[in-house]
């Protein structure tokens, strides 16, 4: 099974920091490994002995592009089966549409499409910026992505989120937000099913419900996306409000980043929907 994941910190697992997340799980569910899994610490050892998974520090690409491409593809060259996970921090849903399509892209023409996308799909105002401060114009790039041992690189691209104060005046606001990101849905769909990949969408933060009547929401495929139970609407409810309310039963922290248990609840899920 050749699976493709792309969302943001929500769903990221970057193996060389020891930052392991959900999509791991469903790695393992099709690899046939049934073994007990309770903790961070079992998946990651798991995860980090397997040599079909390509987890990236994608941020990395607007540094240095050549480089991470170059690994990407050296990386698929004899892989019959994989799973690659683009999730990164603070990722946007601009971002995410694009990167992924680019992705998939280089994946046709080395003929390694993957059988499998699972997008988890994130703040919807959320921005690709260039930071207008040039103090801003740096990322902190672990040196495992790069071919240079530098602690700091700049850069005209950020991810950008309402957390970034600096930034606040370049993202956009609500029902806008949401009606873009609505568009980035119904892209990346019509493109999943142009290629005959099979696909999940997790819409993590709840869409803002003054689109909920727009004519362009009929053409969203609402069966393919994985809600987090039978009464909560897979677009306007999200999974954000439902992890952080669970008080530490599915998340380990302020900002619903989900924990193990967490995990194994959205994995379970995607798995049941695929």
């Amino acid at each position: 099974m050749k699976i493709y994941v792309n969302g943001c910190s929500h769903s990221k697992c970057h193996l060389d920091i020891k930052v392991v997340s959900w999509p791991l799980l469903i790695k393992l569910f099709f690899d046939e490994d049934t073994s007990t899994i309770n903790n961070e610490k079992d998946l990651l050892t798991k995860s980090v002995s397997k040599k079909n998974i390509l987890t990236t520090y994608s941020k990395s690409k607007y540094v240095d592009d050549q480089f991470y491409r170059k690994n990407f593809l050296r990386f698929i060259e004899d892989k019959n089966d994989y799973l690659i996970s683009e999730a990164s921090d603070a990722k946007g849903n601009d971002s995410i549409l694009y990167e992924t399509m680019e992705s998939l892209r280089y994946l046709k023409n080395s003929s390694k499409l993957p059988d499998l996308c699972i997008i988890q799909w994130s703040g919807h105002s959320r921005n690709l910026i260039s930071p207008i401060i040039s103090e801003h114009s740096y990322l902190k790039i672990p040196t495992t992505y790069v071919n240079e041992k530098k602690p700091e690189y700049f850069t005209n691209f950020r991810y950008c989120t309402p957390a970034n104060e600096y930034c606040n005046n370049q993202l956009p606001i609500e029902p806008a937000a949401s009606l873009r990101s609505l568009n980035h849905m119904v892209i990346l769909q019509d493109y999943f099913k142009l290629l005959k990949i099979n696909y999940v969408f997790i819409n993590y933060f709840p869409l803002d419900s003054r689109i909920s009547n727009l004519p362009l929401l009929k053409e969203l495929d609402i069966d393919k996306f994985v809600s987090f139970n039978d009464s909560t609407h897979p677009l306007f409810k999200g999974w954000l409000d439902s992890i952080v309310n669970s008080n530490g039963k599915l998340n380990k922290d302020p900002q619903g980043h989900p924990n193990i248990n967490g995990m194994k609840l959205i994995s379970s899920k995607v798995i049941k929907k695929i």
